[in-house]
């Protein structure tokens, strides 16, 4: 496998974590898939840092996540973006919502973590 599908691999299964309910009620394993530098532009037009996340995330309600259509763009070694679209379903609600997704991904000696992510709102994908 080259080394640009294999990194492609490794960073779907972690933003995949982050989407997993279990992952996002709990602020230890949220943390060690966020750098302490991570910032979101979230879809609501509201910036959220680290310890607003950790606080806020696993206080929500559980959504199911569906992603697909992974892109990979390695920006320099050691630092990716990760774009891809998003389903997004309120199983309280049934309302479903879609949105493009952008991660910016930093290496830290063997491990990767998020350091940025951005959302907006898409049609129907």
């Amino acid at each position: 496998m080259n080394q640009q599908r294999q990194l492609l691999d490794v960073l779907t299964s972690l933003e995949q974590r982050l989407l997993q309910a279990k992952v996002r009620a709990n602020a230890c394993a949220l943390d060690q898939l966020i750098d302490d530098t991570f910032i979101e532009f979230g879809v609501s037009g509201h910036a959220f840092r680290k310890p607003e996340i950790l606080c806020r995330t696993p206080s929500l309600p559980p959504l199911e996540f569906e992603p697909e259509n992974f892109k990979l763009t390695e920006l320099i070694p050691g630092l990716a973006q990760l774009s891809f679209h998003l389903r997004t379903v309120n199983p309280a609600s049934g309302e479903v919502s879609y949105t493009l997704r952008s991660s910016i991904w930093k290496r830290f000696g063997q491990r990767w973590k998020v350091v940025f992510q951005q959302g907006m709102p898409a049609v129907e994908l």
